[in-house]
């Protein structure tokens, strides 16, 4: 099991730092925690939070998920094909009411 651990192939991720760095802050703000807060709760030093929320730095997949653990977050990978998609529905979501996935025809015709 260790010689699986140690050739094991880095994966890279993709991901627009600055829109990111905006959420991380967003969500950060909302939940009324400083930076301070995060980073002694993350253990994520307090100048790199600083560079991360304002989009100037890529950081670790490791980093992410502390900042999202903190924050309560999901970080949910999508494949970068696909997030033209992910992106439409979330806003489609963010824009009114639920609709349903799909809906029943009248039985009018049945009849």
């Amino acid at each position: 099991m260790q010689n699986d651990i140690k050739t094991a192939k880095r994966c890279r991720v993709r991901y627009n730092a600055e829109t990111l760095g905006k959420s991380l802050k967003r969500a950060r703000t909302e939940k009324g925690l400083s930076q301070r807060a995060v980073c002694d709760r993350s253990g994520v030093p307090q100048a790199q939070l600083s560079r991360i929320e304002r989009g100037l730095v890529h950081f670790s997949v490791e980093t992410m998920v502390e900042l999202a653990r903190v924050l309560d977050l999901e970080p949910i990978p999508v494949p970068w094909k696909f997030i033209p998609a992910v992106t439409g529905i979330i806003r489609r979501r963010a824009e009114g009411p639920p609709r349903p996935a799909y809906t029943l025809d009248s039985d009018e015709d049945d009849q």
